[in-house]
């Protein structure tokens, strides 16, 4: 849902949303852990004009970017992507790898 700058004081000068995940049961967790999901999900939608990649650069583990280049390669994402782009099993995949690497 989004959230017009008018409804915020003070005003900031972009448009805020209202992301719902819902529907989730606990074994989709299994493996990568539910707080690590959703520290990683609101990194990935914190900058809304970004790309993904950007976004997520502090959790690559060399802090350069070259292991999320290399991620979002191997799982076929591209790197110009943005948050929005990636379905719930294309998160879950990216943060095991972010996790795991």
């Amino acid at each position: 849902m989004k959230v017009c700058k008018e409804n915020f004081s003070p005003r900031p000068k972009v448009d805020s949303a209202i992301l719902l995940i819902d529907d989730i049961s606990k074994n989709f967790f299994e493996g990568i852990g539910e707080e690590s999901f959703f520290e990683i999900i609101k990194a990935g939608f914190a900058h809304k004009r970004k790309v993904l990649i950007s976004n997520l650069r502090d959790f690559a583990k060399k802090g350069n970017g070259a292991d999320l280049k290399t991620a979002f390669s191997s799982l076929k994402i591209s790197e110009k992507a943005r948050a929005e782009d990636l379905t719930l099993e294309d998160w879950k995949k990216l943060i095991k790898s972010l996790i795991f690497s």
